[in-house]
């Protein structure tokens, strides 16, 4: 009989469990970081840890003791929306840069920023679209060119174009 009230006795006892951590004794349903990117918990006396999720960004902002990369709110210009980091070229020599919310633009400083040219400044010509002057003459196909095997690069004043060779047609990138 007072075996059975000791059993009965000990069927009502609520016992605790504990967990624990590296010498640290942790509650039951206790949680703690164990670092920046993982959380841990006690649970039926077994400890449970889970890797942090982190959020996907096109240009992600690392910061020191952080887990995960921070995502910077987007930039409104000119009609379109930009993610941090992301740049856009408005005019010709101007670049503008998404910066923590504040779209920052620059004007490219031609005179220390272009290749140097040799030749004569009456020699230098601009080509529509580009911000650095180029000289007259310039060789665009030794550059590099996409023409197809069966065409010929040309240079034009400010660019290249590709032509066919006699017998194949086409649009100088692809001809048949």
């Amino acid at each position: 009989m007072k075996a059975e009230e000791r059993l009965s006795g000990l069927e009502q006892c609520e016992c605790l469990k504990y967990c624990y951590d590296n010498g640290t004794q942790r509650q039951e349903g206790e949680e703690w970081k164990k670092d920046s990117c993982n959380t841990c918990r006690c649970k039926n006396g077994t400890i449970e840890c889970f890797h942090e999720e982190c959020p996907h960004c096109s240009n992600p902002i690392y910061r020191d003791g952080e887990c995960c990369p921070v995502c910077q709110t987007t930039c409104y210009y000119s009609g379109k929306y930009y993610d941090h980091g992301e740049s856009t070229n408005p005019a010709v020599c101007v670049t503008c840069t998404c910066v923590n919310a504040v779209m920052e633009c620059n004007q490219l400083d031609v005179k220390k920023q272009c290749p140097p040219l040799n030749c004569p400044e009456s020699e230098r010509i601009s080509v529509h679209g580009e911000c650095c002057p180029v000289c007259k003459g310039k060789d665009y196909c030794a550059l590099g060119h996409d023409c197809h095997n069966n065409a010929s690069c040309v240079n034009l004043a400010t660019m290249y174009a590709c032509h066919c060779q006699a017998g194949y047609d086409g649009d100088g990138r692809h001809c048949q």
